[in-house]
Formats: C-alpha cells, structure tokens, sequence
C-alpha cells in the first residue's frame, strides 16, 4: 500500500495503452475518445473490485511465476462487452494483463 500511487499510475497507462489498442474495433468503443492522459483513464474507470492472493498458482493463465498475485476490476463503459468489465492482473505490483474478461 506504500506505493500505491505508484502501482496505480502503472495500472492506468496499461489502460490507457489497452483502450487505444482496441479503439475503433467496434461501435462501442469509437463512441469514446481515445486516452490520452492519466485523466482520462481515470475519469473513464471506476474500481469496484480488487482481489489479491499469495498463491498466483490458483489462477490458470498465470501458472508458473512466483509473488504478489492481485486483481483490480474495473466498471469502463468503453469496454466493447456487456458488462463493461475491465481487469488489471498484477504480479509483483507489475501489470501482467488486461483483458475484458472476468479474472477470478
């Protein structure tokens, strides 16, 4: 937690690298502007959710490396799925994926 403006302004560039990748795939993502601040990824996310475990090993994608295992889900309207979901999977306070996906 001592480094959590740290952790998050990672998070949020990833965001913001992950949205402009998959803009202009489908409707519901031109009907947002592409992000091009920190404040705009912020202004466009909202946390509802982290889950964090020592046991990175318990989630199937991430089998194999070793440390901090968390997950920080998001509500994003631009997010091109029905339930806006966005998750942030972080290994060592380190961004691994972002995906649309549910990780759980």
């Amino acid at each position: 937690m001592g480094d959590w403006d740290n952790i998050l302004s990672g998070v949020y560039k990833s965001i913001i690298e992950y949205q402009n990748e998959r803009w202009g795939d489908n409707d519901q993502t031109v009907s947002f502007p592409k992000f091009k601040t920190l404040q705009d990824a912020i202004d466009n996310t909202k946390l509802v959710g982290i889950t964090i475990s020592i046991h990175p090993e318990e989630f199937g994608q991430f089998r194999g490396q070793k440390g901090r295992f968390a997950v920080l889900m998001f509500d994003a309207e631009w997010v091109a799925d029905d339930a806006r979901t966005l998750s942030v999977a972080l290994i060592n306070e380190k961004v691994a994926e972002i995906t649309s996906q549910e990780i759980v």
